[in-house]
């Protein structure tokens, strides 16, 4: 099957003629998927642009602005692991509400903070609920709609996070240029709550992982799986598949299989890309591309605005992505994005020495829209 972005928006927006994708419970699952990613970059990103106005409104210093980045993707580290367990044990519909109920606390109390540590300990309630959204999430998705859609479907899931970062450097730049900066980043972190209550929303419509119940209850699998798939084609062989891999998946854990070389050798390649993907410097971009700008010259309303305009090159990177890692494959794609990040990199470092603000916009841009590209 040649499946892209384009046929997926058709099928979700536009009821395109397709028996496979149209299914309102794939719907829904999808949504829901998209709205999560999209509140994962909204919770993320907004710090980026709100940052400069929260330091100046609360006076923090670079290390308070250090504490208060981290906080949430320290906990979300900390949180992810566990979703694994968690939706093993409630099941991934159950996980993703309680994902969805804390990361909607976090961030009410983080619109409502009185000081620096008020709002620090909100944020790191919001890092709990992305860190098990964002674990349980993929899973979720990739258990429910057809194999050739898994990969697109997951992938989606860069696409959504900059779009979520790419609306709160909307609306930071919105109210930073309408309202006083004591209000503008209150109004910033509270808009998080929006895609929470669409994902509550979403996930009490879809059904549970016919993954998830195939290990409880197999009649209700069947049941679930018959409203995931075509109803002229029959789920028994799915079905099967999904038991035979169960069934791999435990004597896997019990006779110790999984630390043979072979996959000790790709976990050792998963583990490295992922380390690349972090030491690249894309964190810095994402939660200090405000301050970044306005070092390098930038006011404070241009770099907020400057901020959700870098946003739109990683988008087209994304996008680029989208449409070659199952044309060209993983390895070409990945390679072609870090041959250049490498010079974008350089650049930035030059524009910065040589004290040209518009130069290093423009090579921030390039770098960003490179990474988008496939590393991410």
């Amino acid at each position: 099957h040649m499946f892209g972005p384009i046929n997926l928006f058709e099928a979700l927006f536009f009821d395109a003629p397709r028996n496979d994708v149209t299914s309102q419970s794939v719907k829904q699952v999808i949504r829901l998927a998209i709205i999560s990613f999209v509140s994962f970059g909204y919770a993320t990103g907004v710090l980026s642009g709100a940052g400069p106005l929260i330091e100046q409104n609360l006076g923090l210093n670079a290390f308070d602005e250090d504490i208060l980045v981290s906080a949430a993707i320290i906990f979300a580290g900390i949180a992810a692991p566990l979703g694994g367990f968690i939706a093993d044990l409630l099941g991934r519909k159950l996980t993703i509400i309680l994902s969805a109920i804390i990361c909607l606390i976090g961030t009410i109390l983080s619109s409502i903070a009185l000081n620096l540590y008020f709002l620090i300990g909100a944020r790191c309630i919001v890092g709990i609920g992305i860190g098990l959204s964002f674990n349980t999430v993929p899973l979720y998705a990739a258990e429910c709609v057809l194999p050739y859609m898994r990969g697109l479907v997951v992938e989606m899931s860069d696409f959504c996070i900059v779009g979520g970062q790419l609306m709160s450097g909307i609306i930071n730049g919105t109210f930073a240029s309408l309202v006083g900066y004591g209000l503008a980043w209150r109004i910033s972190l509270g808009f998080g709550c929006i895609p929470c209550f669409f994902m509550l929303y979403l996930v009490f419509k879809a059904p549970e992982s016919p993954r998830f119940l195939a290990e409880n209850d197999l009649d209700a699998a069947k049941i679930v799986l018959a409203t995931l798939r075509d109803p002229n084609q029959s789920i028994d062989q799915e079905l099967q598949a999904i038991q035979n891999q169960i069934a791999i998946e435990t004597a896997t854990v019990q006779t110790g299989v999984w630390r043979s070389k072979r996959v000790i050798r790709a976990l050792y390649v998963g583990m490295g890309l992922q380390i690349l993907n972090q030491l690249t410097g894309i964190n810095t971009a994402m939660f200090y591309g405000g301050e970044i700008l306005e070092k390098a010259g930038f006011s404070t309303i241009q770099s907020i605005w400057g901020s959700a305009g870098l946003t739109l090159f990683q988008i087209f990177g994304v996008y680029i992505a989208l449409n070659t890692i199952d044309t060209r494959g993983r390895r070409f794609t990945g390679l072609r994005s870090l041959a250049l990040i490498i010079p974008s990199l350089i650049l930035v470092g030059f524009a910065f020495v040589l004290d040209q603000t518009f130069l290093v916009f423009i090579f921030l841009a390039f770098y960003l829209a490179s990474f988008g590209s496939g590393l991410s």
